[in-house]
Formats: structure tokens, sequence, C-alpha cells
């Protein structure tokens, strides 16, 4: 019996390890308002995303943040921004997110995101109904996307001082840049880091946008499949099913 409850506690152990696979970092699916840290979904409390800002610009309901223009370009709205070195790879990073956009952005220049590797080269990113821009003081890379219904995108910063814009799954950008300086960064950023959404402060304030879930892991392949990192209960409920099971075989054997 010793030994049929050692298997099952070493299948469990087994089981819940190669169910992971290749993880994201960290991942928030917002399961709450992102201005509590309970919205972290996963992750270690150094990889966690930082909530930075606030005010009347962003609402939170049934799980969707909405970002609406602020008309305080330094005081309003939540935002996201990380800046875990570890969690970053070295500038070399993939960021997931569902997204859909509600109006076209503006200024020309205004950014939604903004995102810096570790030589602290990046751009800013804005997203309108129908195109994907990088911008500096200007537009410096566009591609055409229909971001008018919920869509994933996964951008991936490299330390060569590339970004890129895709659909997820897709191995083609919609978009893609070299960097060669900074301009068009929140200044909320730090090297390596990235701001999602308006950042008071950030200078990041073009929203009109909802976002569904976001998530961060290390490396530069836009094909990359990555699991979710598996909530504790989930573990322990696919633990207690086993064990359950090793019982169930023990008085089926006794008898």
């Amino acid at each position: 019996m010793r030994v049929l409850l050692c298997l099952m506690l070493g299948l469990t152990l087994c089981v819940a390890t190669s169910a992971l696979g290749a993880t994201y970092g960290e991942q928030y699916e917002m399961t709450v308002s992102p201005d509590q840290l309970a919205g972290v979904a996963s992750g270690t409390v150094a990889n966690q995303l930082v909530v930075s800002a606030q005010g009347s610009g962003s609402t939170f309901a049934g799980g969707i943040m909405t970002y609406l223009d602020a008309d305080d370009i330094f005081g309003a709205n939540y935002g996201y921004s990380g800046n875990n070195a570890a969690l970053l790879n070295g500038g070399n990073y993939t960021v997931d997110f569902r997204i859909k956009v509600l109006a076209d952005q503006a200024p020309l220049a205004g950014k939604s995101f903004s995102f810096s590797n570790q030589n602290g080269r990046g751009r800013g990113l804005q997203l309108n109904l129908g195109t994907a821009k990088f911008v500096s003081n200007s537009v410096i890379g566009e591609g055409n996307v229909d971001l008018s219904n919920w869509i994933d995108l996964r951008f991936i910063m490299r330390s060569d001082d590339t970004e890129s814009l895709y659909v997820l799954g897709n191995a083609v950008p919609i978009v893609s840049i070299a960097c060669t300086g900074a301009t068009g960064q929140s200044g909320i950023l730090t090297t390596p880091g990235f701001a999602l959404g308006a950042h008071g402060g950030g200078s990041t304030t073009m929203a009109n946008f909802q976002l569904d879930w976001v998530r961060i892991a290390a490396g530069t392949d836009p094909t990359a499949t990555y699991d979710l990192i598996p909530e504790p209960s989930s573990v322990l409920a696919l633990a207690t099913g086993l064990f359950g099971l090793a019982g169930f075989a023990i008085r089926r054997r006794r008898a």
C-alpha cells in the first residue's frame, strides 16, 4: 500500500509539473479591478506588474478594463507598468494581450502603450480602429489591422533594438521597426520596461480601448506557445483527485 501511495504521489507531482510546460512569467486575467493587487492571478511578488496612477478615465466591469481618453494629461486612468529584469529577460521579452479599440487615437503621435529594452531604446505604440502605429515625435512605422473587435495581439521587444507587433499565432508582423532612440515612450518607463494604458504623470494618455487580459513571457519567438500559470487551487484539486483514485484502488484491492 505504501508503494502504491508513493507511486500516486509521484504521478501527482509529474502531472502537475508536466502540465505547466513553458509558462508565462506573469499574467493579469482582469478578475478584479486592477487598482487592487489581488488582480494578480499568478506569478511571484518580484514579477508583479505595478498598477500606477489613478483617475476617472478608466472603469472595470465584468472582467474588462475600459480606458477612455483623459481630460487631464497627467492625472487620469489606471495603467500597468513592469520593469522586473528577470521577467523581461534582458530586453528580450513578449507581451500578449487581448484588446478591443473603441475609437481612433489623437493626436498623431499619441501612444497607448510604451516599451523599452535594456539599452533604454524603444517607442510608443498607438492602436487605432484599423491601424497599429509605432510613434516617436511622429509616426515611424504603421500596419493595417482590424482592432474594432476583440483580438489577441503579441508585442515583442528585442535587445537588438527592434520591436514588432503581431496577431497572436501569426509569424508575420503587423508592423516592425528598428529603434534608434527613446522618444515616443512614456515618461514612466525604466530600462527595460513597459507601460500599458494611460499613466498619470507618464504622458501616456491615448486610451479609447478595452483590455481583457495581459500576459508576459521571456523570449522573442512570435509563434511560441505559453501555458497559463495554474492557480494553486487547480493543482490542489488535481492532487486531491489522484489521491482519491488511489484510495478507491486500495479499497477495491482489499475487497
